[in-house]
């Protein structure tokens, strides 16, 4: 027959203080976690400025070369164009510019490369 009353064992403490150490490690984890995420989400530093020198326009105006060439794309989703249509991922740009936006890519090329 199972006793009914409860009788207190030896070693309950010992768990209580392991299942608190526990909780205290969980919840630092947690904390840690929710601030490692805050930090790298929101606070990284973002710069100011053109990504590199200013580059002569006129190596542009020529063709570089008549020979059929390989483009590989190695990368991520942005390389692949998940989510977009073919013409508009990275290497369908590289292998044709689409037509709808050139004109102003061309517009904020000329007004990047003569500011000072």
């Amino acid at each position: 027959m199972p006793n009914v009353f409860y009788i207190r064992q030896k070693d309950e403490p010992m768990k209580s203080k392991q299942r608190l150490a526990t909780l205290v490690c969980v919840g630092l984890f947690l904390i840690l976690t929710a601030l490692a995420i805050l930090y790298l989400w929101f606070y990284r530093p973002i710069g100011s400025g053109p990504a590199g020198p200013v580059v002569d326009a006129g190596i542009f105006e020529n063709t570089w070369t008549d020979r059929k060439v390989l483009l590989l794309g190695v990368g991520d989703s942005v390389t692949a164009g998940f989510g977009v249509s073919p013409d508009y991922s990275y290497v369908g740009r590289l292998v044709k510019n689409p037509g709808d936006n050139v004109k102003q890519r061309k517009k904020m090329l000329r007004e990047w490369l003569t500011q000072e």
